[in-house]
Formats: structure tokens, sequence, C-alpha cells
């Protein structure tokens, strides 16, 4: 089965309120890459596909990648924003704590953004970690090299982790990495209890909107959530969802170091390519 034509849409899975993934025909597997902006050739998506979703079990840790022509046309002007409902509302991330980090592109404006979440994630992707990510497939992207910057993202992705895993995650030279305490209250400390109000409220808004889809060809065919995944193409975000402000609430590391993550626990690099 040709994995990048759209034939079927699979109908929306509805569990406590979250869409998920819409499985490959005949497989326990979610896609790990979706290029809406059609950045890669057949062959290309197929080995970053393979590739992703290898590191990603491999890891236990999410490591994803979304195109997007342009994120307004599904009513999103902050790109950080966007990746963070992408990755909320697909309930992606893997393990108890949903560890995950999403590389985003949005190519009218060249916008990307690095999202984090989870303590694992929020951990091995320190502010400077990220920082450093970035730096390695900006120079690709800026000459339109886009599987060579995505292959780069995701060998740079493994790195960090298992640097990580170690106990020396990516930070500013001469940090003192953070101790396990740290690192489990990494998503909860000031702010924590805002986060967990608004991933419940949204839990229910989600639950009581949400319908299933039956064929559908665009986006116009779909029913009430934010933004959905239903197979590697298909990107659904409801132009009339209710944003609410990305706050920083905590950080933690020494020196400098550390990562900043929001009230909903994620932690962001964002720019231009």
């Amino acid at each position: 089965m040709n994995k990048r034509i759209f034939g079927v849409i699979l109908s929306l899975l509805m569990v406590l309120g979250c869409v998920s993934f819409a499985f490959a025909e005949g497989e326990d597997y979610m896609y790990y890459v979706t290029d809406q902006a059609g950045l890669f050739s057949e062959a290309e998506w197929n080995k970053l596909e393979d590739k992703a979703a290898q590191l990603s079990k491999q890891l236990n840790v999410g490591i994803y990648i979304v195109t997007v022509q342009d994120m307004a046309d599904y009513g999103y002007y902050d790109i950080e924003q966007f990746t963070q409902d992408l990755f909320e509302a697909n309930d992606c991330g893997l393990g108890d704590d949903r560890d995950g980090i999403m590389l985003c592109l949005s190519m009218a404006a060249r916008d990307y953004d690095i999202d984090a979440h989870g303590n694992f994630s929020n951990y091995a992707f320190t502010d400077y970690g990220k920082e450093k990510l970035a730096g390695v497939f900006l120079d690709d992207f800026r000459n339109n090299k886009w599987y060579e910057g995505f292959n780069d993202y995701l060998d740079k992705c493994e790195s960090m982790i298992i640097q990580a895993s170690n106990g020396d995650p990516l930070d500013v030279p001469g940090t003192k990495p953070m101790t396990e305490g740290q690192k489990a209250g990494i998503s909860t400390s000031a702010g924590g209890v805002i986060g967990a109000i608004v991933a419940f409220v949204r839990g229910l808004i989600l639950k009581n909107s949400m319908k299933s889809a039956s064929e559908a060809t665009s986006a116009a065919g779909y029913l009430s959530g934010q933004v959905h995944f239903t197979n590697m193409d298909n990107i659904l975000i409801n132009r009339s969802v209710t944003r609410r402000v990305i706050e920083t609430s905590s950080r933690s590391g020494g020196g400098g170091g550390g990562t900043t993550v929001n009230s909903a626990g994620h932690s962001h690099h964002s720019g231009k390519f």
C-alpha cells in the first residue's frame, strides 16, 4: 500500500476525549513523519519514517517530523502554539509521561519550531541543546535540502537522548547536570497545577466536541477538535479553536543552563530558516 497516497480516511478514534493517530492497515503502527508540504520523494519519506519509527521505539521517545505549507491555512499564526497543539491533540509521545520531540515546519513564512514534552525529553533537550539541535538542520533547510536536514535532525536527536540517558544532557558548558529530583519535577514545578487544570478542561471540551468523521477529501470534511493526524498526509485543525498563551512556568538546571518549560509541560525553540 502506497503510504503517501490518501485513500480512505479512517474513522477518528475517541479514547477518553483524545484523538490518536490512525493505524496503518494491518499494523499496530503510527506515522512519525507527516509531510503535508510535499517536501520528500516517496523513497525519502520511507527512509525518514522507518528511521524515526526505529529510533522512537529503541529510545522510548517519540521523534516526530511535521511539514505544512502554511499554518495560517489552519488558523494559526504562532508556530509554537501550532506545534504544541499538534502534539497534544494527537496524544503524541511514548510512555506514561508521553516523552517526545517534534520538529514542525510551516513553509509559507519559513517558520520552524522544536517542541519537547515529558520529563525525560525536557531533561534531554535543554534550551541550549535545542539551539544546537537546530544548528544541524538550519544550514540544509536554508539551501532547500529537506531530506538532508531532517536526517541530520534524527541523528542529533538520537545522540542527545543517549547522552541524557547517561546522565549528561547537552547543556551550557560548565553547567551541572540536573539531579534526579530536578529531572522528575521539571514539568510540574511552578505552574504544574495550572497545566493540569488546563489539560483537564481541554479533555472535557474535546470529549464533548469530537465526532467521528466519514470519508472526506479535505479538511472541511472533518468535525470538531484541534489538530489531528489521520495519516501522514492529512492534518486536521479546527479554525475556531480557542487559543491559550504559552506561558513559561519553570526552568531547571544551574549556571544559566536547564530547560524552560511552560505550564502545559512543553519546551520550545523556534525561528526562521
